[in-house]
């Protein structure tokens, strides 16, 4: 769409307008399908692009320029300098259409004319605006737009776009936080039903203890000291191994939650609780009982 049709489309409940041209063709290698977006300076802003190296277009020399994502610049480019003559850049890879990989993307200028390579309008409304924005929108195109008239004008969404590509993911997501729920729980009465379980089998133990003189904070110090160690060697092999699997798994992905060290802390914190709790709730009771009766009954 030409630029001086853009310009009326500054309207209160748009933010933003950039005109834009989606396509896909094959690169060099013929191996590698290149996603073409023909934008100008704007798109960069509009979308958030960041560019980690080179620079935007210069707007009297743009003619056949362009700027390659990371990963369109790792397997055309090889990743390093010095570029083709009329690559200006890179830019970090960055969500376009919901993937879970990055497509190798060309941003390139119109060549020649301008107005005759743009045939898509990318506007950012204001939120809860959506349905009378894009009313406007239309109505507005086929009253100024030639071309329009009865040809059917077509809304895409990203954030529908989105949805309906992650639909899976969020259903994946809510059985995992079942699971994990589910997990967490058998986890915590595992704990306690083995501290439980050791605290019944050594009560003779616990008893001769506390005749010889032990008092009954050393004698919960003995398990303190035992479990903590068994927690310490679990959480040694499954903190490397969640960190591994959780790290490939993300690494389909452009945009990536970080994994802190916070959480492990947070784990063993909780673990490192229920295992206080079970032993205060079994081995205090077993310490404070008669030592003479236990060692009679058993």
């Amino acid at each position: 769409m030409p630029f001086l049709y853009i310009r009326v489309l500054y309207d209160p409940l748009i933010q933003a307008v950039i005109p834009i041209r989606l396509q896909t063709v094959w690169a060099i290698p013929a191996t590698v399908n290149l996603f073409t977006l023909i934008a100008d300076n704007r798109f960069f802003d509009f979308f958030g692009v960041k560019i980690i190296e080179g620079r935007k277009f210069y707007n009297d020399i743009n003619t056949h320029r362009f700027l390659f994502n990371e990963t369109a610049d790792r397997l055309i480019s090889g990743g390093t300098q010095p570029w083709d003559a009329n690559q200006l850049g890179v830019v970090r890879d960055f969500y376009f259409f919901p993937t879970e990989r990055a497509r190798p993307t060309k941003i390139h200028y119109p060549t020649e004319d301008p107005d005759r390579w743009f045939t898509v309008i990318a506007y950012r409304y204001v939120e809860g605006t959506r349905t009378q924005t894009e009313q406007a929108v239309e109505q507005w195109i086929r009253e100024n737009v030639e071309i329009a008239g009865d040809f059917p004008i077509t809304f895409t969404y990203m954030e529908d776009v989105f949805n309906e590509a992650f639909r899976s993911e969020r259903a994946l997501l809510r059985l995992l936080s079942l699971m994990t729920l589910v997990s967490v729980l058998i986890a915590i009465f595992s704990v306690y039903s083995l501290v439980s379980l050791t605290c019944q089998q050594r009560r003779k133990e616990i008893a001769i203890r506390k005749i010889n003189g032990a008092e009954v904070f050393d004698i919960m110090n003995i398990f303190f000291k035992e479990y903590l160690i068994l927690l310490a060697i679990s959480a040694a092999v499954a903190f490397p191994t969640g960190f591994i699997i959780m790290r490939r798994w993300l690494e389909d992905y452009v945009k990536q939650t970080s994994m802190d060290a916070w959480i492990f802390v947070l784990i063993f914190l909780v673990m490192f609780a229920v295992i206080v709790l079970s032993i205060l709730s079994t081995v205090w009771r077993a310490a404070n009982q008669n030592p003479a009766e236990v060692v009679k009954s058993g």
